[in-house]
């Protein structure tokens, strides 16, 4: 998959690959809590802590840092994970050593 680059995404555009791996926050009568709005503000937010924590790697909990309210552990995971695949986070980053 080719890498994706910050504008490429708006508040009303999803990259084919978003609303798969997280399609709760498409598919509102799943989750009336999960919805478009919702995933643009996680999104952005581990955009952010992105930029400002480059070119350390962003963990998961790192990126739920600040995110109050916005969803369960598992959904806000999977948006981690997309924006990885996509190479909008963590690109060039080396993962920590546990």
């Amino acid at each position: 998959m080719s890498d994706a680059t910050a504008q490429e995404f708006d508040d009303k555009s999803f990259h084919p690959r978003e609303r798969e791996v997280c399609s709760e926050y498409f598919d509102e009568s799943t989750n009336p809590m999960c919805t478009p709005a919702r995933y643009v503000r996680i999104r952005q937010h581990m955009l952010d802590q992105w930029e400002a924590c480059r070119p350390a790697y962003l963990t998961k909990s790192a990126a739920r840092r600040g995110l109050k309210k916005a969803g369960n552990v598992n959904s806000i995971a999977k948006v981690h994970v997309v924006l990885e695949e996509l190479g909008m986070i963590n690109k060039g980053a080396e993962l920590p050593q546990s």
